[in-house]
């Protein structure tokens, strides 16, 4: 009964999702069930926005909290498309039987082994599911859960790092409310963030590349070793790594083609992953930077007014966990730009590149990075079209440059911090590298334009 309770406890998560779609104009792109599981995986990408704030106002993420968010942004919702003007929308994606079956099978496999499976990851159990069994416990059904002895105090005793934002403990604080206190079972969410994210890449690449490529690649990035060991782990990795490349393959999808609704999708699940983990802080950097470069090549002042609006309300995001880390005086111990340490740990660079590609190249990651690289090149040595392949080469390769420099200036022990963490700081680069490689052998390959 603990599962079927969170199961239940993440669809209460749909109605805060339409209302998203429609709020962004983008409930019409997919139909069936893809709609239903592009729903879920925005209405929890809204929840980790939205809980946070509402914790630091006093609120609790419980499920009549969360229902009560979703009603209010569905009926927003419904408004706003009413009052839209009609347009001429294209055919919506549908997800086939076989595309279905290829995202359920390893989805379900994960679901089954997280609930059979332990927490025992340090990480999980002294920051991740610590703190949302505290928001779990503590407060009432609406109020109270956030207690500042908990997690406005700096000690070196558990929850350890005050200072991460609470997007992934709310989430699963509210899933727990479900699961009657299980934590393995609230834990169901990351087997559902996953199949989320592999509705959107469908969504996203099915009008764009074959039928059977595209089930190749989703089979790629779902058995991905990494993939597998994130969503056992339970740690705020996997969501930030899927929210994170949903965005940047919206974001991709918004400047091919300005499709309805792409870009505040792409902006939310950015926030989202904002919401997550302090590390999409470089990641979404980049990603800013990158998509404001490419406005101003296209010479678009339209595109890159509707951008900046867009990235301005992903970033504002984090001002509220900004600024109660702020006033409670809780402090970043051990990464980050401007902590002063360029200078004293710049004769480390060759090492820190060197293991970083060393994990690349592992195991874990199948060398997923280094393929889609040659595949780029290729594409770029036969393709007259080169916005895909070059596209992907700079942002992969200003990820990697934003990761070397914030290990460059750390403030813990820099051998440790690589080896320990950087095989997961990787995630969202070789998570968005196995999504766009069947893109790219069929760019390099077939005959013609870009696809």
């Amino acid at each position: 009964m603990h599962v079927v309770g969170a199961l239940l406890a993440l669809l209460a998560f749909a109605p805060l999702g339409v209302g998203v779609l429609l709020l962004a104009g983008a409930w019409r792109l997919a139909a069936g069930v893809l709609r239903v599981g592009i729903a879920l995986f925005a209405g929890l990408g809204a929840g980790a926005v939205a809980l946070p704030p509402l914790l630091y106002a006093g609120l609790s993420p419980t499920l009549p909290v969360v229902l009560l968010l979703g009603a209010l942004v569905l009926g927003a919702g419904v408004a706003v498309d009413r009052r839209r003007a009609p347009r001429s929308e294209a055919k919506p994606v549908r997800l086939d039987p076989l595309g279905l079956l290829v995202i359920a099978a390893p989805v379900a496999l994960l679901a089954v082994d997280r609930v059979q499976t332990r927490i025992a990851n340090y990480d999980a159990f002294t920051i991740w599911m610590l703190k949302a069994k505290l928001l779990y416990s503590d407060g009432g059904w609406f109020f109270g859960a956030l207690d500042h002895r908990a997690f406005a105090v700096q000690s070196i005793a558990p929850p350890a790092h005050r200072e991460y934002p609470l997007g992934v403990p709310a989430l699963v604080a509210a899933v727990m409310h479900g699961s009657r206190g299980n934590v393995p079972d609230a834990a169901l969410l990351y087997p559902a963030l996953l199949a989320g994210f592999a509705c959107v890449l469908w969504l996203v690449l099915r009008p764009r590349l074959a039928r059977l490529p595209l089930l190749a690649g989703l089979s790629l990035v779902l058995w991905l070793p990494m993939t597998r060991e994130l969503g056992l782990a339970a740690t705020g990795d996997l969501p930030l790594g899927v929210f994170f490349a949903a965005a940047a393959l919206l974001f991709g999808l918004w400047f091919v083609e300005q499709t309805p609704g792409a870009l505040p999708l792409a902006a939310l699940l950015g926030a989202a992953a904002l919401a997550c983990k302090r590390d999409a802080l470089a990641d979404c950097a980049v990603l800013a930077v990158l998509a404001l470069a490419e406005t101003a090549r296209l010479r678009r002042p339209d595109l890159a007014r509707r951008l900046a609006i867009a990235l301005v309300l992903m970033f504002v995001s984090i001002v509220p966990w900004r600024v109660y880390v702020a006033m409670h005086h809780i402090r970043n111990q051990d990464v980050g730009v401007g902590n002063g340490h360029l200078s004293s740990n710049v004769h480390h660079l060759g090492w820190i590149v060197n293991r970083l590609w060393d994990f690349l190249v592992g195991g874990r990651y199948v060398g997923v990075v280094p393929l889609a690289v040659a595949a780029a090149a290729l594409a770029l040595a036969r393709r007259e079209q080169r916005r895909l392949p070059l596209s992907v080469l700079v942002l992969g390769a200003a990820l990697f440059a934003a990761y070397v420099l914030v290990y460059l200036d750390a403030t813990a022990g820099l051998h440790y911090l690589v080896n320990y963490s950087g095989v997961r700081v990787l995630f969202p680069l070789c998570l968005l590298a196995a999504s766009v490689l069947p893109l790219l052998l069929m760019s390099a390959f077939r005959a013609g334009g870009d696809p």
